[in-house]
């Protein structure tokens, strides 16, 4: 294998783990239990938002998302704006990091919702907001920078407590209204702390069985029923994290309540409109199945290292809950990357090295669209035909 060969590959090689990293988007939604809000039972003493902002750092830096939803941070602005830069400076842009920014502070109560993301692989286009009776329901477009796919996401954080299921489906209603306005929910997922004890919820209904189902939303698990203290679902429980009583912030009880949710539309699921589902990457974080009734870190817990299982019981109550997404057009642009080998017996250096040019021009955000039309114009319709089905799929369903 000559020099040119062995540099074609190399550089392939290369971009085609940039692509391979490019081509996922990683959820997290978590509920951050009272961040720089103290009511008379959180105080600075039993749950300081310094100490938090470290044990968020230490669960970010092991799962590494892409998106981070958060509900209960503290604050009405400028309280609110103050909290989410304490965030985005302590816990997300430490120890070199700089991909995090944050979407504009919007809340009208003490306990907020604030989304964070990673601006090197998405572009935070809209957001808006809802009002409901209890607080806001916050809803953000996010764009992605190579393929230019969009993501919707919607925070949630419904009224606790048993005696507040009318409530909390009302509050789930305001949502479903506003997407059967807007027609449906391609790529589009809800998340938060819905507070529901069980499927047969009205809140929880309403997300799953509305009346117009072009904008029901799924359960990447499907694991319907009745969640609470039910040792059946003891894989997806999420709270509590700390067992006996707890302190007079954290609740205590153990893990047997699934209050923690990311759902999903049907064009995620399915994969019908560029994003899709990662099956099996559902996941309350650090849950083993093990901690029906118990804390989160004893017995011992394997999951992860001990100080992340550490850090999950002292930051909040609540776990994280996480999924993964595939782009498509990116997995397909991967293939044509590693084109030039493939074919690199066929064709001279010149050409090879003009393709590899386009990929890396690809990959710095050039239009998809422009790649495949300089296909066209430089090279043979024999060469054009062998892309023609991926340069079919890259100009689809380009409507955002």
């Amino acid at each position: 294998m000559n020099f040119s060969r062995i540099a074609i590959f190399a550089v392939s090689l290369l971009f085609g783990t940039v692509v391979l990293a490019q081509n996922t988007i990683k959820v997290m939604s978590y509920n951050l239990l009272n961040f720089n809000n103290y009511p008379s039972y959180c105080t600075t003493e039993n749950n300081p938002h310094q100490a938090k902002a470290g044990y968020l750092a230490t669960i970010v830096a092991n799962q590494q998302p892409d998106i981070l939803c958060c509900c209960e941070v503290g604050g009405k602005n400028p309280n609110l704006a103050y909290s989410i830069s304490y965030i985005l400076g302590n816990s997300l842009n430490v120890n070199g990091v700089t991909r995090w920014a944050s979407a504009a502070a919007s809340g009208n109560t003490y306990l907020n919702n604030a989304l964070f993301y990673d601006k090197k692989k998405l572009k935070l286009v809209a957001q808006t907001k809802l009002d409901t009776d209890i607080r806001e329901i916050n809803i953000y477009k996010l764009k992605h920078l190579v393929s230019g796919d969009t993501l919707k996401v919607a925070i949630v954080h419904l009224k606790a407590g048993t005696e507040s299921a009318a409530q909390r489906a009302g509050e789930s209603q305001v949502l479903m209204n506003y997407l059967m306005n807007q027609g449906n929910n391609d790529n589009f997922i809800v998340c938060g702390d819905f507070n529901v004890y069980g499927a047969s919820e009205q809140a929880f209904q309403n997300f799953v069985h509305p009346s117009y189902m072009p904008v029901a939303f799924y359960d990447p698990v499907n694991q319907m029923g009745e969640w609470n203290n039910n040792w059946n679902y003891s894989e997806y429980h999420t709270q509590s994290t700390w067992s006996g009583q707890g302190n007079d912030c954290f609740s205590g009880g153990g893990m047997d309540d699934r209050f923690d949710w990311i759902l999903m539309s049907g064009s995620i699921i399915n994969g019908t409109k560029g994003i899709t589902y990662n099956q099996n990457s559902y996941w309350a974080v650090g849950q083993d199945g093990n901690r029906f009734n118990g804390a989160i870190n004893s017995p011992a817990n394997n999951t992860l290292p001990s100080n992340v299982i550490q850090a999950l019981h002292d930051m909040s109550d609540h776990l994280p809950v996480m999924l993964l997404s595939r782009l498509r057009r990116i997995f397909r642009l991967l293939w044509l990357i590693r084109f030039p080998m493939n074919f690199s017996l066929g064709f001279g250096l010149k050409f090879r090295a003009k393709l590899l040019l386009m990929c890396i021009l690809c990959l710095e955000r050039l239009s998809l669209r422009i790649l495949c039309r300089y296909l066209m114009m430089k090279f043979s319709p024999t060469i054009f035909r062998i892309f023609r089905p991926e340069c079919t799929l890259l100009n689809s369903n380009r409507k955002e």
